[in-house]
């Protein structure tokens, strides 16, 4: 969706003329939002804002400001970890409160957790500031150059090679204060035993740069950006599901549907399903099968819960840790539609820090429970999976002195499973984060933003060059629209 406004604005000299074909009937797919009629409101896809520039730098490609459409507030606490054993950890920006906290869970921590700061810090203004995060191309130069070089006098490439969970060991003595350190690892579709620790740059962000929410839900970032577009002239066509993307001579590509031909088309349906379902072409069939095998995140089961009552002791955003360790995560990464016996999960309630998400006195909750995402084959069934993962976490809600169930408004309760994530929105194997950030998909190793065949035919989207998560997906629309303009303009 902001890749073809950021085009529009960026190629406004070249007389554009820029359409977005949408499936729904509301811009913005999975960055979604939903409201009850006792007036619960629900982001459905992203709960946390993180990295804010990114969105000014968005807002500020298509002549605006994301200060003129949104009010951003700081979410403080951070958030709120709740262990298998009972121990709770409050995470914020007050360094006096998160020395009492690291010390409370494991003596000495604290000095621990400074030192795991600067190197998390340096993972983030390191990569970000690298060019393989900011080229439009990801080429060969974008690594062999003397600006990487020189990012290496402080960067330390062990946190390339070497997992997460192992790096943690550097830093703290328990595995219950590495865990806390960690679970942040499933935003890109990875497990702290999986996952290169370069990615302590999540915690970087949350702790030091904070986590924020935009008051009035995640809808208003939405709307703020189709007022942009619309304004910079941008047709929106919703309603509009493209059935297929065909080639004809000379490259040029049919968006199919009601979308005709194009000069240049940028699909941000989920990469993978795009070859799998979109192109009928023997090439791009091969492709989609070679895309089928690829790790993949994990998909998820979210519950959201109008609650007649607020409910004390949760923070805007909560993570109850299972005991269950790798083996957990393991049967989560699996991508066979499992359920851990006991899973971990996260939790948001919005209210906390923008009381217009819910009535007074009551609770907007979400939850959501990671599980193996849909078969290669896309096939998988949900239907007893679900009810086990709502007495899993209300369950495990009791264990920790929290009793719910007989505030939940029954006939709003709704629920997304994989499958859901899939039909409507076009995520492959239902997979909420798509294709993992394991090192043999990162960067380069990642499918590439423009088809290797038709040269004008591109991606963007989570399942491509930077990565997942509303950042990277906006930083990965700019170079997008970069390499768009580079060679075809």
């Amino acid at each position: 969706f902001c890749l073809e406004g950021g085009a529009a604005r960026r190629s406004s000299h070249l007389v554009c003329q820029v359409t977005i074909l949408e499936k729904n009937e509301c811009a913005g797919g999975r960055l979604d939002q939903r409201d009850t009629a006792s007036q619960y409101r629900f982001d459905t896809g992203p709960t946390l804002l993180l990295a804010p520039n990114i969105y000014r730098q968005t807002f500020e490609a298509l002549g605006s400001r994301l200060e003129d459409h949104v009010l951003l507030r700081r979410v403080n606490p951070s958030y709120r970890v709740f262990t298998a054993d009972g121990t709770n950890f409050t995470a914020s920006a007050d360094l006096n409160a998160m020395k009492d906290e690291c010390e409370r869970v494991e003596e000495g921590a604290f000095l621990g957790f400074l030192r795991y700061m600067q190197e998390s810090g340096v993972n983030y203004v390191s990569g970000f500031a690298s060019r393989p995060f900011v080229s439009k191309d990801n080429s060969l130069l974008d690594y062999a150059n003397a600006d990487n070089l020189l990012l290496l006098r402080e960067f330390n490439p062990i946190n390339l090679v070497q997992t997460h969970a192992e790096r943690l060991k550097v830093f703290f003595k328990t595995q219950k204060m590495r865990d806390i350190m960690s679970f942040q690892d499933l935003y890109v579709g990875l497990a702290p035993h999986t996952a290169p620790a370069i990615f302590s740059l999540l915690q970087y962000l949350e702790i030091v740069e904070g986590v924020w929410y935009p008051v009035g839900g995640f809808g208003g970032v939405r709307d703020g950006l189709e007022k942009c577009v619309r304004a910079l002239g941008v047709e929106i066509r919703y309603g509009a599901k493209v059935s297929a993307i065909q080639t004809r001579e000379g490259d040029r590509d049919d968006g199919g549907g009601r979308g005709g031909a194009a000069d240049i088309v940028v699909s941000n349906v989920d990469l993978p399903a795009a070859y799998v379902h979109l192109f009928k072409t023997d090439l791009g069939q091969r492709r989609g099968e070679e895309l089928r095998d690829l790790k993949y995140s994990s998909g998820t089961i979210a519950f959201y819960w109008s609650l007649r009552k607020a409910v004390p002791g949760l923070a805007h955003h909560s993570i109850f840790l299972t005991g269950q360790g790798e083996e957990g995560w393991d049967t989560v990464f699996r991508g066979d539609a499992a359920l851990p016996s006991d899973p971990s999960f996260y939790v948001a309630c919005p209210g906390k820090t923008d009381p217009s998400a819910c009535p007074s006195g009551g609770e907007s909750m979400m939850v959501l429970v990671p599980v193996g995402c849909l078969n290669p084959d896309e096939t998988g069934d949900y239907v007893e999976t679900k009810q086990r993962a709502r007495h899993a976490v209300l369950d495990r809600f009791l264990r920790a002195g929290i009793d719910i169930e007989s505030e939940i408004i029954a006939e709003e309760e709704f629920v997304y499973t994989p499958t859901e994530w899939r039909e409507k929105y076009g995520v492959f194997r239902g997979a909420a984060f798509g294709l993992a950030h394991n090192l043999a998909q990162l960067v380069a190793l990642r499918p590439a933003n423009r088809d290797g065949r038709v040269k004008n035919l591109f991606f963007v989207g989570a399942s491509t060059t930077p990565g997942n998560g509303v950042p990277l997906v906006m930083t990965g629309a700019k170079m997008c629209v970069d390499r768009v303009l580079a060679e075809q303009g």
